[in-house]
Order: structure tokens, then sequence, then C-alpha cells
């Protein structure tokens, strides 16, 4: 096989996943499924109904969210918990230019770096625990992971075929 078949093997295979996944929602095989690559799909800008789902994705994280606009946040259960002291925590360790390996006050001590749970070397909770302290920064992480969702599900059901307002 020479390196010329690759990307037309790759493309087949691309084709028929996508077909695959048409068949198993009961949409129409017979038309072909449109890309990102489509030159048309993006003349002059945003497409309105790529727009208009912006918004609607805006507007229901507007909705869920909008208690963290009027100064109050999120709590209960874990977040009181887990999250909030955790994230505290961290922001003082970080603060203190110290690697948070351990931590003694919970449980009679026990590793925080290597609980994934705590995500200690990730760069959206390092960067908004350090700037926000636990009870800001644990909300704000959880309205950036619903809006990275958001937008990721659209992005995945419009690459499946799915209509712009998707």
């Amino acid at each position: 096989a020479s390196g010329g078949e690759q990307p037309s093997r790759s493309r087949g295979c691309a084709f028929w996943c996508r077909a695959q996944f048409r068949l198993a929602v009961g949409l129409s095989t017979s038309s072909p499924v449109p890309t990102h690559s489509d030159p048309s799909s993006t003349r002059g800008g945003l497409h309105p109904h790529t727009r208009l789902a912006a918004l609607v994705i805006a507007g229901g994280l507007l909705a869920t969210f909008y208690p963290l606009l009027l100064g109050q946040v999120r709590g209960g259960r874990d977040l009181y918990r887990l999250f909030i002291p955790e994230t505290a925590y961290l922001q003082q360790r970080l603060l203190a230019l110290e690697v948070p390996l351990w931590i003694s006050r919970e449980r009679l001590g026990q590793p925080f770096a290597a609980l994934l749970y705590t995500q200690v070397f990730y760069p959206p909770r390092m960067l908004l625990a350090v700037l926000f302290g636990g009870v800001w920064g644990t909300n704000l992480l959880m309205l950036f992971h619903t809006a990275l969702a958001s937008g990721g599900a659209w992005l995945a059901a419009r690459r499946l075929g799915a209509g712009r307002l998707a």
C-alpha cells in the first residue's frame, strides 16, 4: 500500500461511520453529510443558524448560572464537602510556590496530587484557584466545563450530520 492510498481509505472509513450513525438515528443516507470544510457553509462569516445556536447555548448558560451574576454561588453536597475546601487548599499551596502532594487535614492525611478529582495539575483548575479562590474558582470551573461541553456537543452533532440548529 502506497502513501497515496491512505487518505482515501480514511475518508472512506469516516463516510462509512457517518452513514452508520445516520442509519442508527433514522436519517437518510442518500444525502451527503455536511462538513465544516464546505466553503458554501461559511460565506460572509457565521451562518445565521450558527449564530442562533450560539445564542441558545449562551442563553442556557445564563439561565443555569445567573446566580453567579448576582454574587451568589452554588454549593451543596460535594461542593462544600470536597471541592471548595480542596480548591482553597490548592490556592494556598500554589501561592506559597509549593506542589501540593499531601493534605494532612483530610482523613488523617492522604495524597492530594495523586487523587484524580483534585485536578492538581489541570491548568484551568490551577488558574481559577489562584485567581478566584475556593468558592468562586470552583463555581467558575463548573461554568467553564458546562460551556465547553455545550459547544463540544454542538460541534459533534454538526460533524455527525445534524443541521446548524442541532
